[in-house]
């Protein structure tokens, strides 16, 4: 792991040989009986670019020079969200796709760019430029996805962050109040055996958790002090 010092933890360069090894750790299998690397490996990809886009912990600055004549520009790998473009010497204004279209096809313009459209993987500009001219922008991006044991990647990775302290801290275990057992059928609500049973809910102080299906012998929980389940 290693520190960005922005409140940002991240683990960089981190092989999937390594990634895998820890799995198989957690899952208590050392090697492949059940679950495949190749399916590890997928689940991991997947797994990554989830929480990547949920927490957008990966960003970075992209730049490059514009081309006389030429509207469109890829954006870098793994981009899903651009927040901030800079072409020449100021910011310049997003605007939709159908505003770029609109604005291209009706008053075609060369110069200065002032606008831009994010579109698939390109970042139009608008006008389109007349002279070379640096650009930067702001991206949030998905890691480079594991394709072998020693592709290696950054790991989207985010701690609770003490900003006294500076350092990454674990994050704190929510208290649990203690919890009763019951048994309910789901006709008359009267008690049965626990194989028959309907598991309605789990609830406690901190949490909540609705079950589907009810293995041999479990049973129904519901707060404490609680009579009857709705």
């Amino acid at each position: 792991m290693s520190w960005d010092g922005t409140g940002v933890s991240v683990g960089t360069n981190t092989p999937f040989a390594t990634f895998l090894a820890q799995v198989r750790r957690e899952i208590e299998e050392s090697t492949a009986t059940v679950w495949s690397d190749a399916s590890l490996l997928a689940w991991a990809n997947d797994g990554m670019a989830d929480i990547a886009r949920r927490t957008r912990i990966l960003s970075d600055w992209q730049s490059g020079s514009t081309v006389v004549g030429q509207a469109s520009y890829a954006l870098a790998d793994g981009t899903f969200q651009v927040d901030k473009f800079f072409c020449g010497t100021g910011e310049i204004a997003r605007v939709t796709g159908d505003d770029y279209y609109a604005s291209f096809s009706l008053s075609p313009a060369t110069g200065a760019p002032r606008d831009y459209a994010i579109i698939g993987a390109y970042a139009y500009l608008y006008p389109t430029p007349s002279t070379v001219a640096t650009y930067r922008y702001h991206r949030y991006y998905t890691p480079v996805a594991f394709t072998s044991a020693t592709t290696t990647t950054t790991l989207p990775f985010v701690p609770s962050f003490d900003h006294s302290k500076k350092t990454p801290q674990a994050p704190a275990v929510p208290a649990r109040r203690p919890i009763v057992v019951i048994c309910v059928a789901l006709s008359n609500w009267q008690p049965m055996a626990p194989s028959t049973a309907v598991c309605v809910q789990a609830v406690s102080k901190s949490s909540s958790k609705a079950f589907a299906t009810v293995p041999p012998a479990l049973e129904v929980l519901v707060p404490e002090g609680r009579s009857s389940v709705r």
